[in-house]
């Protein structure tokens, strides 16, 4: 103002003076706040008065047009000054956020990040310290981050805010926290409940404000500003408060929901890393993204990281891929390629064969799509179980079942050795081998099987040339003196030169090809009767424990079946000889009669039959014809048949009357045996005349002969009685005819007429006689062979009961 005066003096114009008093107003427009700029020029105008109080001018109007010029520059600079205010304002608040966005965007972590928003904030818009409020899992609030204009000193109000622990509505974080809303420090000062006043007087702070943070649980923290001056309170900074809050809470809402995942990670990691079964992650591409150790270990790669480096391309090259039928798996088919393509519980069983050493494991596969927000996947949770060990004892009694369906089809026990070795091959093993002890205990070869022909047949060439030798240390000869299984995991070089007798003999076995091998005794009944040989060539697997229990199983039960067939044989010799003895050995020669006879035994053949006939001589002319069938079958209806022939043949020669005979046999019975054992017969004395023959019959409860006469007609004979061995007095009855010259007499079993519903047509006691009808003129052989055929195929083939015929033909 000196200089304005001493100018006025100079120059005297006073209109000019007033003038340049605009010059402070307008220069407080472009840096001063609006207050001071009205104060400048409120002050310019004071000046103006007392100026030009004095001179003429005074009270003119070029005074007031001077005057009103210079108030209209006083106000354009407030206005100039207000709308600079406004700009820096907003300026400041987009700062603000921009440096915010700038630090969210680079952010890691919230401990890394909390000090560089609050630096972000607090600088803009004019604020010299700065604190973070957390509000705790209790609801209580405490100071985790500060931030304070570089250079000065607000350590005491920092400790005080770090040493507090506030609860909802105290001091102001509690208040800005309970409220929901900024909240001004002037507010907490009239209330009286800022808690650390003493603390804000002494570091000069007299402005300041809190504003919540909120987050998607409502409010989770709480930022406070501090200043030394007082600033004004406007609603552009309530809302920016309002804004930054959110901004920051999503912010700190996102952090803690990535470390969540992130920790969800690592655990699920951890967990996954520890979980017996492989577990992969496999992206769009096909590539791994994560794996666990088992699912390294089982593909054999050092480590997850090596699984994951190594491309797709040479991890699928180390495998065969295969169904459970051995077939090619196609890669599409994998669970992980139909969970990418968004198949929801994809899941088969693959079988894989590692080419490298011919190992084969088997693995449950199961895939689960992960998909994004959008529902498209991101990738494919595979989780591989391996089943190796319950699939190979799954097949393991397959294999069983079938062999024991091939071990019970046949009694011949070379046959079945034979494919038995052949079912084992090649699923069980390229070579299997099956020997048996003679008598000598050198060891016959019963079978040898091999997938390829030609090398079987080298095989036996090699096994002729080359026998085992009976006192080697190990081998087939030392398992069987021992009862001990011998396994070779593995067949090294060196064991297959100390085997060689010759390099002749080592090079064939090489080229045939040994890796592995298994020998295990046929064991049965605490007798070893041979042993059974598997050979794996390369690049088969190696056999194992596992294989050898197997094999070890299928030996007892190919040595059961061998003894089995050798008692089966024995008891059938027996049998076959006990029935022979039970029926003559042939028929005798009757003067003018011819006779032939048909015996099938049913059942196994070891077991003797109920069923007899018998023809023998009977006085000077007569003939004694008996068809007899004793109830069940074995050795207690062998002794019965036995007793029955043998007593009748002593009562005919005391008896010619049938039917004292057959007296005398029941009461044989009932004295002789106590088991209720039952049978019935046929009993005829037969006497031949110039002319024909004479025939007196009786009946214990036995199907009556018939008689097929030289016109046609059939006719039964006799009268049927009661079951002999059944009651004390029977019902017996003696009933005589003539046989003319080309008459015949045929007598049969019940078996004879024992046809099903269901069979080839019903032959009952009508249709054979019908049968019978039909044979006029035939010789008795074609008879009984015609009634044998018929019999049989009326119960499909398959007899249920013995089945005995006999014709006798007078001659013409």
């Amino acid at each position: 103002m000196a200089v304005v005066v001493i100018f006025d003096l100079s120059v005297d114009t006073f209109a000019l003076l007033i003038q340049l008093l605009l010059v402070g107003p307008l220069i407080a427009a472009t840096g001063a706040t609006v207050r001071q700029t009205i104060i400048v020029a409120v002050l310019a105008l004071a000046v103006s008065i007392p100026l030009v109080a004095g001179d003429d001018a005074f009270g003119s109007d070029r005074y007031f047009v001077a005057t009103a010029v210079l108030i209209m520059g006083g106000a354009l600079s407030v206005i100039i000054a207000r709308l600079r205010s406004h700009l820096q304002r907003d300026s400041a608040r987009l700062q603000a956020q921009y440096n915010l966005a700038r630090v969210i965007g680079d952010a890691t972590s919230f401990d890394e990040a909390a000090p560089r928003l609050l630096a972000a904030i607090a600088p803009p818009l004019g604020r010299q310290i700065a604190q973070y409020w957390v509000v705790e899992d209790d609801g209580t609030l405490r100071c985790v981050a500060h931030w304070h204009k570089e250079g000065s000193d607000f350590e005491a109000f920092e400790q005080a805010s770090r040493e507090l622990i506030l609860q909802p509505g105290e001091g102001l974080p509690g208040q800005a926290r309970e409220g929901g809303r900024p909240v001004w420090l002037g507010v907490a000062l009239t209330a009286g409940t800022f808690v650390r006043a003493r603390e804000a007087e002494a570091a000069d702070l007299h402005g300041g404000m809190a504003f919540p943070v909120i987050g998607g649980q409502g409010c989770i923290g709480v930022i406070e500003l501090y200043s030394h001056e007082i600033r004004e309170r406007d609603a552009g900074v309530y809302a920016l408060s309002e804004a930054l809050g959110r901004q920051v809470g999503e912010f700190v809402e996102a952090l803690r929901l990535e470390q969540e995942r992130e920790e969800a990670r690592v655990q699920l990691e951890a967990i996954l890393r520890g979980v017996a079964d492989a577990v992969t992650a496999q992206a769009p591409d096909g590539r791994l993204l994560f794996a666990n150790e088992a699912a390294a270990a089982s593909m054999g790669f050092e480590s997850p990281g090596a699984l994951m480096n190594a491309p797709l391309a040479d991890i699928m090259s180390s495998y065969d891929m295969l169904d459970e039928d051995g077939d090619p798996y196609p890669l599409e088919a994998l669970p992980g390629r139909r969970a990418l393509a968004g198949e929801d519980g994809a899941e088969s069983v693959v079988r894989f064969r590692i080419r490298g050493t011919g190992e084969e494991r088997w693995s449950a596969v199961k895939a689960t799509p992960i998909r994004d927000a959008d529902g498209n996947v991101t990738m494919a949770i595979n989780v591989i179980e391996d089943i190796t060990t319950h699939k190979r004892a799954e097949l393991g009694q397959r294999f069983l079942a079938r062999s024991g369906e091939v071990l019970a089809s046949s009694l011949d026990p070379d046959q079945l050795l034979v494919e038995i070795a052949n079912l084992a091959v090649p699923e069980l093993a390229d070579w299997c081998s099956v020997e048996v002890l003679t008598d000598s205990g050198l060891l016959e070869r019963k079978a040898l099987a091999h997938f390829d022909p030609d090398v079987r047949e080298r095989g036996i060439e090699l096994s002729r040339r080359y026998p085992p030798d009976p006192d080697a240390p190990q081998g087939i000869y030392q398992v069987v003196r021992t009862g001990q299984p011998e396994l070779y995991p593995d067949i090294p070089d060196e064991m297959l030169r100390a085997a060689a007798v010759d390099e002749e003999h080592y090079r064939a076995i090489t080229e045939i090809g040994m890796r592995s091998a298994i020998i295990v005794p046929m064991t049965a009944r605490g007798r070893t009767l041979g042993a059974l040989t598997w050979v794996n060539g390369r690049p088969r697997r190696s056999f194992d424990a596992q294989d050898v229990e197997l094999a070890q199983e299928l030996a007892r039960r190919c040595a059961t079946a061998i003894e089995n067939a050798r008692l089966y044989s024995d008891r059938a010799y027996i049998a076959r000889t006990l029935q022979q003895s039970l029926l003559p050995v042939e028929l005798p020669d009757i003067p003018g009669v011819e006779t032939a006879a048909r015996f099938r035994p049913t059942g196994e053949g070891n077991e003797v039959g109920g069923d007899f006939y018998d023809i023998f001589e009977t006085g000077e002319r007569g003939w004694t014809v008996v068809m007899g069938d004793v109830c069940g079958k074995g050795p207690d209806a062998a002794a019965v048949t036995a007793l029955a022939r043998y007593t009748l043949r002593a009562a005919a020669m005391r008896q010619r009357l049938p039917s004292r005979s057959l007296a005398m046999l029941n009461e044989a019975l009932l004295r002789q045996r106590d088991d209720r054992r039952f049978c019935t017969v046929a009993y005829a004395y037969i006497e031949p005349l110039d002319r024909g023959a004479r025939v007196e019959i009786s009946s214990g409860g036995h199907p009556l002969p018939l008689v097929l006469r030289t016109d046609g007609s059939v006719e039964p004979v006799g009268a049927a009685g009661t079951l002999l061995g059944v009651v004390p007095d029977p019902d017996l009855e003696d009933r005589a005819t003539t046989l003319d010259p080309g008459d015949t007499l045929v007598f049969y079993t019940d078996g004879v007429i024992e046809s099903r519903a269901t069979s080839n047509g019903v032959l009952d006691e009508r249709r054979l006689g019908e049968l019978i009808a039909t044979c006029g003129g035939r010789g008795p052989d074609t008879i009984a062979a015609m009634v044998e055929d018929a019999a049989v195929l009326s119960q499909n083939g398959r007899p249920r009961d013995d089945i005995a015929v006999l014709v006798l033909r007078v001659a013409e």
